[in-house]
């Protein structure tokens, strides 16, 4: 083998380690070791080491970028975490409020214990005036803490409402009602007393005609 055969077969040798290691193309590599095999010296491998140090750059910058991209990626979710929702509250039974001496005010500090607010409201109820008599909502159930609970209080029973006439005057209207009922049993008792009065007239004039034939056939004896 010549020198030159020699010199040839090393740089082949050289070019094909130094691009393998360097993960240039495989369409580059090709070309590069061809021209190094034909090219003497030094000279040989120059294209071989340049093809080598760009793929090495491209290289850094790929994993530069990622790393980048990662750490910015770590910034951006190194932010503040959002502020977890604020438990729910469960609503009291505020009947046990009716034991107390003012019921509504011990409902309102039963609520007040636990972060709710009253919201009172009068209804008519055939239970005892200003007992508690309803709550919305009911208790049990699950509210944000502050919500206002509608606490319903007895006004006592609900006044009987009286319609008046069109003048407004309600003792008219009454008065008017006991007349007209007193017209109707005066005028049943006089349809009543009609009737046995007839009735008695009837037997007392037949009482009188037995009476008259008994004294005709008297006489006639």
């Amino acid at each position: 083998m010549s020198i030159l055969d020699s010199g040839s077969a090393l740089n082949t040798a050289a070019a094909a380690t130094i691009l393998n290691k360097s993960n240039v193309d495989p369409s580059l590599r090709v070309g590069a070791i061809a021209i190094a095999a034909t090219t003497r010296g030094v000279l040989g491998l120059a294209l071989p080491l340049i093809l080598a140090r760009n793929a090495q750059s491209a290289a850094a910058a790929g994993g530069s970028a990622a790393a980048g991209g990662e750490a910015s990626g770590a910034a951006a979710g190194s932010g503040p975490a959002p502020a977890p929702a604020p438990a729910l509250t469960e609503v009291p039974n505020l009947a046990k409020a009716n034991k107390e001496l003012k019921p509504l005010e011990a409902a309102s500090a039963i609520l007040e214990l636990n972060g709710l607010v009253a919201v009172p409201t009068l209804t008519y109820s055939d239970s005892g005036k200003d007992l508690i008599v309803g709550q919305d909502p009911h208790h049990g159930h699950f509210v944000a803490p502050g919500s206002g609970v509608r606490v319903y209080v007895s006004a006592g029973i609900a006044p009987v409402e009286v319609v008046a006439d069109d003048d407004g005057d309600e003792d008219d209207v009454l008065a008017s009602k006991i007349d007209a009922a007193k017209k109707e049993i005066e005028d049943n008792f006089k349809m009543q007393l009609d009737a046995n009065t007839d009735r008695m007239t009837t037997a007392l004039n037949s009482i009188n005609e037995t009476l008259k034939k008994i004294q005709n056939q008297s006489k006639a004896a």
